[in-house]
């Protein structure tokens, strides 16, 4: 299990034990979402601190950031996959989805 905090981290859970067995960081403000691949390679992490990072699962490093809008008042809340991977979607506390391209990381 993966998830995402108010301390600005992402943590992985063992399901048996219920521990913590890894933690990384790299966002300035809370976690809002996190969202694995298919695959279980990758993961999409949100927060408050404006922006979406994709991280490679294997390294557990970010790969990639993405920003929407320059409206630091407005936080990004939900992160997801799209179709066949090659998009990402975000939803923001002023109303607005952004999508963006996974190679090029523009908005499209």
């Amino acid at each position: 299990i993966i998830s995402g905090g108010k301390d600005s981290t992402i943590r992985f859970w063992d399901i048996l034990s219920g521990l913590c067995i890894k933690t990384i960081s790299s966002h300035l403000g809370e976690v809002t979402s996190v969202e694995s691949n298919k695959a279980g390679t990758l993961l999409l992490s949100s927060s408050k601190d404006n922006s979406n990072r994709l991280w490679d699962l294997r390294m557990q490093k970010p790969m990639r950031r993405f920003k929407g809008h320059q409206n630091t008042s407005k936080n990004f809340i939900r992160t997801v996959f799209g179709p066949n991977e090659q998009l990402i979607i975000g939803g923001s506390e002023d109303s607005k989805l952004y999508i963006w391209d996974v190679e090029t990381e523009f908005v499209v």
